[in-house]
């Protein structure tokens, strides 16, 4: 239930605008508006429209995060895996560190 809800919120057409905002990235969805996204980003949006309308999409998370971000995910999930965190603070610190509003690093 937790999983379902997590998935839920990353893929909020809310979120997913306030995510590509905050990243740079194009949204994951195709029907996110480009309101607040700068030229680059509505480019971007513009971009995987194109390729969803060929059929032509490919998700590449390590392409579309700068390093220091996919680390920062890459130890959160970790730490969720090895039973350090619980689901809900894997939720929390990911929303967090996708939107620019908490700290980042190891869970302490």
């Amino acid at each position: 239930a937790t999983q379902r809800a997590f998935m839920r919120m990353v893929m909020d057409v809310d979120f997913q605008r306030e995510m590509g905002i905050a990243s740079g990235a194009a949204p994951a969805r195709v029907d996110v508006p480009d309101t607040g996204a700068d030229l680059c980003g509505r480019q971007a949006i513009r971009d995987l429209r194109s390729a969803n309308m060929r059929r032509t999409v490919l998700a590449a998370f390590s392409a579309l995060s700068p390093r220091s971000v996919q680390q920062h995910i890459n130890d959160i999930v970790m730490q969720h895996l090895q039973g350090r965190i619980d689901d809900a603070r894997a939720t929390e610190r990911l929303k967090d560190l996708i939107l620019g509003t908490g700290p980042v690093g190891p869970e302490r």
